[in-house]
Parts: structure tokens; C-alpha cells; sequence
């Protein structure tokens, strides 16, 4: 018999759920210190269950694959698998132990240590002949707070011919934000070069002669927008996956069903 893990999400006023994962191990020998989670955009953020030791990275990426193929979109599933089987580079792993220290990372037989602390896989951009692939992170210095979620990462030319709304678009494309063009338009994109120096790439700037400005080694694309959770579809996250059990609270319901009824009466 299967054991499982319980937690309860709170949608709103009248709908309340309990959530049971299945797990893929006894819970005695699940690491529940670690927390790792694929990361694949629309609110999509299964957790992967690991055990409490060290796995080679290319293992670590395998079970993912086992633990969440009933909650991936088949095309994305089959895309990695074959990478994965053919070696070639589709997933990275960066450990998040705060916002300012990041550990990436992306060869296959590195090994990850029995370390607490988050772990979040990104799917690594699919890079063509002349295009280089760049980190991706997210800020709302509007709402005034720092940096926020997990970092992504896209394709640039190597020329750098892209606009601010082109880069906005392609960052929204990849996180498959739910959001429209015009609330796209309103992202506030700049480049952060190695010494730290950051630059703001306009709308219908091309990022060329901000990169010419910033005369340095780019580092990563900086994303000041709104923070979200329906942008990034979260509230939809643990739906579709077949290992799951979700029981929803009908009681709210009932109650707000039956003081209609009364009120007919």
C-alpha cells in the first residue's frame, strides 16, 4: 500500500481542497529537508520526491521524469525524454539556498549532495545557430519588493537585434505567462552586465546599442513586472496529475446552497 502526503489549498470564500500526493517511496525514506521542484512554466511545479542521499544529476532528472510524466504536456514530456536519452542539454538544476547565492547545475554526472535547501529543474532554452542562452529573473521594484519566483532562462541572438518587447514576449512565451500583450508591454525589461551595472532595454530599443552602452560581458536579463499568481497560472498547478487524490470541502457550498434555498422559501 502507497503512503501519501496531505495538504490543504484554500481557493477562495467557497471552494477549499485536500490534496493527497502519493508517494513514490515510504515516507520513512523520502528527504523531506529538500525540496525539489520542475519547474516548467503555466503554474506547472510538481514536486519531486528524493530520498535522503546523493543522486548523479542525470538520475535526479530521470526521476523527475517518472514522478511527474501524468502532469506534463505529452510534447513537452517527449521533448525532454528523447534529449534526455540522446544527452543532449534540456534540463538544469539550480539549488536556491537564498536570492543572492545560486548553485547551477546542468552536466549530467555532477553530483547533487544530500544538501537542505530548494532545488528548483529549469528547462533549458532550445539554442539555434547563432543564438546564446541567458538567465532570466524576476523583480516588482513597483510594488515595492525584490526579486521573486525561480529563474528562467531564454534565447538571444548573438547579435543582440531583439527589442525590450520582443524579449518581454519571448520571457513571457517561455514561463507560459497567462497574460496579454498589452500587460506584456507594461514589463519593464534591463540588462545586468558582470560588474553589476544594470540598463533598461525600452519597448522599441534594440538591445544592441544598450548592450554597446553597457561595454561588458552580459550576466542576465532583469524583469520588472507584477507578481502574480495568475500570470504564472499557479492556481492551476496541482490539477491533471493522475497520483493525486483531490477531495473537495463541499460544506461552504451546502451552506451557501441551503440559505439560498431558504431564501426562496
Amino acid at each position: 500500500m502507497k503512503e501519501g502526503m496531505v495538504s490543504l489549498l484554500w481557493h477562495g470564500e467557497d471552494t477549499m481542497e485536500l490534496f493527497v500526493t502519493l508517494l513514490p517511496a515510504p515516507l520513512s525514506s523520502i528527504d523531506t529537508l529538500r525540496v525539489v521542484l520542475l519547474n516548467v512554466g503555466g503554474g506547472i511545479r510538481p514536486a519531486v520526491h528524493v530520498e535522503g542521499r546523493s543522486y548523479k544529476l542525470g538520475e535526479l532528472f530521470r526521476l523527475a521524469m517518472q514522478q511527474t510524466s501524468s502532469c506534463l504536456p505529452t510534447d513537452l514530456f517527449n521533448y525532454i525524454m528523447y534529449r534526455l536519452q540522446k544527452r543532449i542539454p534540456v534540463l538544469r538544476l539550480i539549488m536556491i539556498p537564498n536570492e543572492k547565492n545560486q548553485r547551477v547545475f546542468e552536466n549530467e554526472d555532477d553530483e547533487v549532495l544530500e544538501c537542505i535547501g530548494l532545488y528548483v529543474m529549469d528547462v533549458l532554452a532550445e539554442i539555434r545557430k547563432g543564438f546564446f542562452r541567458v538567465d532570466v529573473v524576476f523583480y516588482d521594484r513597483r510594488s515595492g519588493e525584490g526579486r521573486f519566483g525561480f529563474p528562467t532562462n531564454i534565447a538571444l541572438t548573438e547579435s543582440y537585434k531583439e527589442t525590450g518587447m520582443e524579449i518581454a514576449q519571448r520571457v513571457a512565451e517561455k514561463i507560459k505567462a497567462t497574460v496579454s500583450v498589452e500587460e506584456i508591454g507594461r514589463w519593464i525589461v534591463a540588462v545586468k552586465g558582470k560588474s553589476g551595472v544594470i540598463r533598461t532595454v525600452g519597448p522599441k530599443e534594440v538591445l544592441k546599442s544598450i548592450m554597446k552602452d553597457l561595454n561588458e560581458e552580459l550576466e542576465c536579463l532583469m524583469i520588472d513586472r507584477p507578481r502574480s499568481l495568475l500570470i504564472d497560472g499557479v492556481d492551476d498547478v496541482r490539477q491533471g496529475i493522475e497520483h493525486s487524490i483531490i477531495i473537495k470541502d463541499p460544506s461552504l457550498q451546502d451552506s451557501r446552497s441551503k440559505s439560498a434555498q431558504h431564501g426562496e422559501m
